[in-house]
């Protein structure tokens, strides 16, 4: 097909509506996380990391990112962007063992609540990466974030490599997120997204 037969045709289908000729529509995002709340150390007076009730671990997933049943490290199984209460979007865009990473999540936990992670920053693999962050849980803390230093931003570690233009899995270290003046804790856990804006 030559490129005048190419362009009538796709406007005879724009003409009756059709879509034949747009591009595909990529995959919804898809994300999940384990995130655990604990103290900050050293405890800033007045700021302890006081959960409502309840756990301090949290899994949004099915199952989500973690060590699984059969003691292996697993990057669980991703809730899906506008599907069972989950709300994602992310970036993953780089070139090497560098990349420019945003990721977003708010979905249902299995422990009956709902979380919300955001992290934003660049990432290497096969380094330790430090970037802002914020967790928040519907029930049992206020929304956390972490300060502009490094020591109370978030050390990312990429696991096992896997990290892409589009998808990123990796754990986190935030020894210091805080809802000043309410609470201050360590936040800390995996977090894996996919099919994300990667171009």
């Amino acid at each position: 097909m030559n490129n005048a037969t190419w362009y009538g045709s796709c406007l005879a289908l724009a003409l009756f509506g059709a879509s034949g000729c747009s591009d595909p529509v990529p995959p919804p995002a898809q994300g999940g996380v384990t995130v655990g709340f604990t103290n900050a150390s050293p405890i800033t007076p007045g700021l302890a990391c006081s959960l409502k009730s309840g756990p301090s671990t949290f899994h949004v997933g099915s199952p989500s990112p973690g060590v699984g049943a059969n003691g292996a490290d697993s990057s669980g199984n991703p809730l899906v962007d506008g599907q069972g209460g989950a709300s994602v979007s992310c970036s993953v865009k780089g070139a090497g063992a560098t990349f420019a990473f945003t990721g977003s999540l708010r979905g249902p936990a299995a422990e009956a609540t709902v979380v919300q992670v955001r992290f934003s920053g660049t990432v290497t693999d096969g380094t330790t990466s430090y970037l802002s962050g914020s967790a928040y849980t519907g029930t049992e803390v206020d929304e956390l974030s972490t300060g502009t230093d490094m020591g109370s931003m978030c050390a990312v570690t990429v696991i096992q490599h896997q990290v892409k233009n589009g998808a990123i899995w990796a754990s986190f270290n935030c020894p210091h997120m805080d809802a000043t003046p309410s609470a201050e804790c360590a936040v800390t856990g995996e977090f894996v997204f996919q099919n994300c804006d990667g171009s």
